[in-house]
């Protein structure tokens, strides 16, 4: 039986942390008279916080370069950097230790905090431990951290089911109190005028196995995308253990064509630059799909599920996702999703030609 979420140690030792280190913040942290800075937590994940950026930005417009602060994960720190952020990062020791907590937290607060700002689906323990005039929050009804709600001033009901564009512009319009279009929230990352324009970049994972397709799948796409651009060099970006081996295998059984394996070779800023110069980004839903989206990249993703709110509806953009009718019988117990592994090779052919007939309208 699955063991309820208010008996977990980490859910009580997390609840704990929150109320000891709001204690000691009300008992000795001095407040500062009239504070003006604003801090936006933002931090689930890299797609994201691209996929938010221009609501970001929106904020920074709004209430001045100088006065706006991220509070990022601290593996996420160089994202928000390398996007012009003034970045706070808070580390999982910071978080989960208590004399870390309590340390990080009073740095945090002498910021001077008018508005605390959480840009996340996903509410957490740490707008218990910030003092601010006004808290905003996406309401959050997962009932382990429901508790936290509270402590905002303002929280923005969504349907988590609309498309996340939709999404942020109910958010952006709560916290601007203003009409916004979704179009207008579309970012648009700029990587320079001089970029190169070469290469193919595949992106072999995803934050689930579920969302991955079959190594045995992704061998007979490298090979139509070979047809349809001989004289690309092949990228394959990633990182981990098992991003590692799908590359490997790839590699083992593509000899005879062009690629490099760049899994964990490469930095976040890195593999930024080999996406942005690139001639063709190919991935699946993950946060590298949202940022090749973001830098209007020409792009081709593979879903398992085409109603997922992360489907992006742009000209650069193809999304491809399963068939009706079974194409095959593809079984591998490491990527067992029977709708990832049921793109045809015709569906992805068509897209890599719908790309190439965009290139020449675009004159890109």
């Amino acid at each position: 039986m699955k063991k309820k979420y208010y008996l977990k140690k980490s859910y009580i030792k997390n609840l704990l942390n929150m109320y000891i280190t709001r204690f000691f913040l009300m008992l000795f942290f001095k407040k500062r008279e009239n504070p003006e800075n604003i801090l936006i937590k933002i931090s689930d994940g890299i797609g994201d916080v691209v996929i938010r950026s221009r609501l970001s930005e929106k904020l920074i417009e709004r209430f001045g370069k100088d006065k706006v602060y991220f509070l990022m994960q601290e593996n996420y720190k160089q994202l928000g950097e390398i996007l012009g952020y003034k970045v706070i990062g808070i580390s999982k020791s910071e978080k989960y230790n208590l004399l870390k907590r309590i340390r990080k937290f009073f740095e945090i607060n002498k910021l001077g905090i008018k508005r605390f700002i959480n840009l996340e689906y996903t509410n957490d323990s740490v707008v218990g431990n910030i003092i601010a005039e006004e808290k905003i929050g996406v309401l959050d009804t997962d009932p382990a951290v429901e508790i936290y709600n509270k402590f905002y001033t303002k929280v923005i009901r969504l349907n988590r089911n609309e498309k996340i564009l939709n999404q942020i512009k109910i958010i952006g319009e709560n916290i601007l109190d203003r009409n916004l279009r979704a179009d207008e929230l579309i970012p648009d990352l700029k990587v320079g005028k001089n970029s190169k324009n070469e290469g193919i970049v595949i992106a072999v994972g995803s934050t689930s196995r579920e969302k991955v397709c079959s190594p045995y799948m992704m061998l007979e796409y490298i090979k139509e995308i070979k047809k349809e651009f001989p004289e690309e060099k092949i990228y394959l970006v990633g990182n981990g253990k098992l991003q590692l081996e799908y590359a490997e295998y790839l590699m083992g059984n593509l000899k005879e064509f062009k690629m490099e394996n760049l899994v964990n070779k490469t930095n976040l800023k890195e593999v930024f630059k080999i996406i942005a110069e690139s001639r063709l980004f190919i991935g699946f839903d993950s946060g590298l799909y949202n940022y090749s989206y973001s830098l209007r990249k020409k792009t081709i993703a593979l879903f398992k599920d085409l109603s997922s709110p992360f489907k992006h509806e742009a000209d650069w953009v193809k999304v491809l996702g399963p068939e009706k009718e079974r194409i095959d019988n593809v079984e591998d117990e490491n990527y067992p999703n029977r709708e990832i592994n049921n793109i045809s090779i015709e569906t992805l052919k068509k897209a890599l030609e719908g790309m190439k007939e965009y290139e020449k309208q675009s004159n890109i």
